[in-house]
């Protein structure tokens, strides 16, 4: 992605421009696929069959490589290949102002999440009122487009996740800790609202995180697989 394009695509501006319900009606016409859809139009016809192939971006099945290549008479790894140049040419020229107020509005979302939220969490915070699997994969195919949006594998501890440059592992690890310990020493479930209290006055809590936002917390908590929601 060109300076130009990283600099467009990071600032969040949508966080300068908008109020709440602006943002409420912003995600209720948020469609991931209608803004993709005028961006790969920039490719070639093959480039362009391939991205949506791949992606999913047609009915929300992604196609393999071998089933790409045989509809379009091409072998595995020249459909991988046509795939790679198709998405570093969309790196390389500007993308529509839509997508970027796409983009805008997802890192809006996670950064009032704690600047990380896990893969669920996201379709269920974007897709507010346009959720289907299409749709889905578009998110996807633009938090792994874009270079501001970090993957947070899953582990035996963690689900999948998504954040941005500013996430500090260090206070998301420290309260999953906590959370954990309270839990354990109250040997019961807990109201968020009681539960984030406790958080927030034990003695053991380091200063940064008297400043975590609930939301935040929230969003922390749903990405650990140790602590569940019933």
């Amino acid at each position: 992605m060109n300076e130009e394009q990283d600099e467009n695509l990071s600032r969040p501006s949508i966080l300068d421009a908008v109020s709440m319900t602006q943002q409420s009606a912003a995600l209720r016409t948020f469609n991931p696929q209608s803004l993709i859809e005028e961006y790969v139009e920039k490719l070639a016809p093959r480039e362009k069959q391939i991205i949506i192939g791949r992606s999913g971006l047609a009915d929300g099945m992604p196609l393999t490589l071998e089933t790409i290549g045989r509809k379009m008479s091409l072998t595995r790894e020249r459909v991988r290949q046509i795939e790679k140049d198709a998405l570093k040419k969309l790196n390389r020229i500007a993308a529509p102002q839509g997508f970027k107020n796409g983009v805008d509005l997802l890192f809006q979302v996670i950064e009032e999440n704690g600047k990380i939220m896990s893969t669920e969490k996201i379709f269920e915070e974007i897709l507010t009122g346009n959720d289907s699997e299409v749709n889905r994969k578009g998110v996807l195919f633009m938090l792994h487009l874009v270079p501001q949006f970090n993957y947070f594998r899953e582990t035996s501890d963690y689900r999948e996740a998504w954040f941005l440059p500013a996430f500090e592992q260090s206070v998301f690890q420290e309260i999953l800790s906590l959370c954990q310990q309270i839990l354990t020493a109250r040997a019961r479930p807990l109201p968020k609202a009681e539960l984030i209290s406790e958080l927030k006055n034990a003695e053991t809590a380091s200063p940064e995180i008297k400043n975590v936002s609930s939301e935040a917390i929230e969003s922390y908590l749903s990405i650990s697989k140790r602590i569940k929601k019933n």
